[in-house]
């Protein structure tokens, strides 16, 4: 006969390693690679690209009066959208749940654009979105709003900058956003800031989905579980075979 005495212990183990959630690093890396080529009043209105941890990902700039330039290189503190966390690490916008919601709503709108305008038939639609997502993020909503007084050109309304369809249908986005979300409805979106974002540079950023580490690190993490499933295999199963005594 053989002793079972113990297996559940084992089988806790294996179920833990094997369903244990990955938490997001508190930073992350950050390098702008492209800033895209779509422009609208001479002002690149993206979807930028980042490797966030040597991820390439598609990022959305909510934060109009600081500067992001090709090529910077930053660290970022890392804060889950929701619920938004806001303890350890500082956004631009404070702990504004509602207002990253909203720009969230934005985002997901820019990521997947609507084919036409919603006013008129001559538009740029990433662009008027955009704006309207920069229209909603103003001076007065940051935390720290003197970054603004950093840059005086843009430290005004998005909208100035807008005429025509375009800022018609900026207007149209920006009242269209909603005033109530349910919660967790953008779970999936993080919010990138950096320590220098109140100094006017770089600006911060909202990218859906999140890839917390680069592929390398991930299949070093993989690998490892599975040696130490292996191992627990190999003493589960002497455990089994041991005689009762």
């Amino acid at each position: 006969m053989c002793s079972l005495r113990g297996k559940y212990w084992y089988l806790a183990v294996v179920a833990l390693l094997l369903f244990a959630p990955t938490a997001l690093p508190a930073t992350a890396n950050m390098v702008i690679t492209s800033r895209g080529s779509n422009t609208l009043d001479g002002t690149n209105v993206g979807p930028y690209t980042a490797t966030i941890n040597g991820v390439s990902t598609q990022v959305i700039c909510d934060d109009w009066q600081d500067v992001t330039s090709l090529g910077s290189k930053w660290t970022a503190n890392v804060n889950t959208l929701s619920p938004l966390t806001n303890g350890k690490t500082q956004t631009v916008y404070g702990n504004n749940q509602l207002l990253y919601d909203q720009v969230a709503w934005l985002a997901t709108q820019i990521l997947a654009p609507p084919t036409k305008c919603a006013v008129g038939k001559s538009c740029d639609v990433v662009g008027d979105i955009t704006y309207a997502l920069w229209e909603l993020t103003g001076c007065s909503l940051k935390a720290n709003p003197t970054s603004c007084q950093n840059n005086p050109k843009l430290a005004g309304t998005a909208f100035a900058n807008l005429s025509g369809n375009d800022l018609a249908n900026a207007q149209w986005w920006l009242a269209s956003v909603p005033k109530s979300f349910a919660s967790g409805s953008y779970s999936s979106f993080d919010i990138y800031t950096s320590n220098n974002a109140w100094q006017g540079t770089p600006q911060e950023l909202i990218a859906d989905p999140v890839v917390a580490a680069p592929e390398s690190s991930v299949m070093i993490l993989f690998g490892a579980d599975m040696f130490g499933l292996l191992g627990l295999g190999i003493v589960f199963r002497r455990r089994l075979l041991r005689p009762i005594q």
